[in-house]
């Protein structure tokens, strides 16, 4: 007689659900039962959790205005954050839109190849952490995403994904002086912060750093 442990016997149906539903986005496939044999089969090894989505829905807020939002709510500007919500080079999207969001972990970068050039390349190949994003393409986001993260995360939440900051990797907006810049959520000290970083391709980052880019609407539609 068997005595095989039945080991999700103690496991809820809703845990069940989310945890194939994570498997299917990781592998690119619709069919749960897919999901699973390429897992059972060792065509897909499951790893440390290498990516965070997430999704934004833009409400068309203009750069004025959120810099109107952020004084109201009491976040932290510099002159910087405040000329790039100001800039011409600020457009949000239509209303209503969803931005469906990838955040790369900086620690799975090595120390030196942890420039923006670099993440940039790993990114739209598609070679970040091994296989993990093969079948998801990824896109530079609109600026307006660092918005839209701020407000929608804590900074309780940021940190629980293992950040200090989330970086947008949107095309760069040249700041008060003209030295291009990357917007960013920030947890610090001086209390909830948008931050704008330097956008130049070989500046380098921390790997408590999370990358965002945009997932693109044909690979959402896939996975």
């Amino acid at each position: 007689m068997s005595t095989e442990l039945f080991v999700i016997a103690e496991v809820m149906t809703g845990k069940l659900n989310d945890l194939v539903k994570s498997i299917m986005q990781q592998t690119g496939t619709n069919d749960p039962n897919e999901a699973i044999r390429l897992v059972e089969s060792g065509d897909w090894i499951v790893s440390k959790l290498t990516v965070i989505y997430l999704s934004v829905k833009s409400d068309g807020t203009t750069g004025p205005d959120w810099e109107k939002w952020f004084d109201k709510n009491n976040y932290n500007l510099s002159l910087d954050e405040r000329f790039i919500l100001n800039s011409s080079d600020f457009k949000p999207t239509k209303k209503g839109t969803i931005h469906n969001i990838a955040v790369l972990k900086g620690m799975f970068f090595e120390g030196g190849d942890r420039i923006t050039e670099n993440i940039r390349a790993k990114a739209y190949a598609g070679t970040y952490a091994g296989t993990f994003i093969q079948n998801q393409k990824l896109l530079d986001p609109n600026a307006e995403v660092a918005c839209l993260i701020r407000k929608k995360l804590s900074d309780k939440e940021i940190e629980a994904m293992g950040f200090w900051r989330i970086v947008v990797m949107h095309e760069p907006i040249k700041n008060s002086v003209g030295f291009p810049c990357l917007l960013s959520a920030d947890c610090g000290r001086g209390g909830r912060l948008l931050n704008a970083w330097s956008g130049m391709p070989d500046f380098g980052w921390h790997r408590n750093c999370g990358f965002a880019f945009v997932v693109s609407q044909e690979a959402s539609s896939q996975s």
